[in-house]
């Protein structure tokens, strides 16, 4: 099951060419809510402005997109959203309630792409790059047999739509990279 969502590359943007490589949740958010087509009138870029002047880039926590921030900004567009964690450690350590909620996670994932909701996932850059936080939204899962084998997703740091639409990610390779946080954006019940 895949969303044909519209794909829109962060490296888009023409007016805020500084913002090109760290635009990627609003571009995810901007994806979510239909792009040109859902936001007539609204470019990337206007899209771009306004959220910053809403504030949701925080810059004094080193310069991270703020979920709760992304959410509120969604609901002006008369969209529910809000962020949600999926993880559960004591500082560095992992406990065994995280297994638990990754299984949930990935069941609630599945449930709300059947129900046309959008999820923006937080992952490492390119999946390789631990130290480098990245966003992208999910448009799909498969299952194999009943078993969910993976994820359908989009990545606006592609160039264009052919290398970064509808991208697979097996369930091994996500649940072991996802970095457990997610903005769920649309009616979820």
């Amino acid at each position: 099951m895949i969303h044909n969502k519209p794909f829109y590359s962060q490296h888009s943007l023409q007016n805020s060419p500084e913002w090109r490589k760290k635009a990627c949740t609003l571009t995810c958010l901007y994806m979510a809510l239909g792009g040109e087509e859902g936001l007539p009138g609204k470019t990337l870029d206007s899209f771009l402005e306004e959220a910053l002047s809403f504030g949701v880039f925080d810059e004094a926590s080193g310069g991270y997109w703020n979920h709760k921030k992304i959410s509120l900004f969604a609901h002006l567009f008369g969209v529910p959203a809000y962020p949600e964690e999926f993880r559960s450690r004591r500082g560095g350590e992992i406990l065994p309630a995280e297994d638990f909620l990754r299984n949930y996670a990935y069941e609630k994932f599945t449930a709300l792409l059947d129900r046309g909701v959008s999820v923006i996932f937080s992952m490492p850059k390119e999946w390789t790059y631990l130290d480098k936080y990245h966003s992208a939204l999910l448009t799909g899962y498969k299952k194999e047999a009943g078993v969910l084998v993976g994820f359908y997703y989009s990545d606006p740091d592609s160039k264009n739509d052919s290398e970064g639409k509808n991208l697979f990610v097996s369930l091994n390779q996500f649940s072991s990279k996802w970095r457990g946080l997610a903005i769920i954006i649309g009616k979820d019940f």
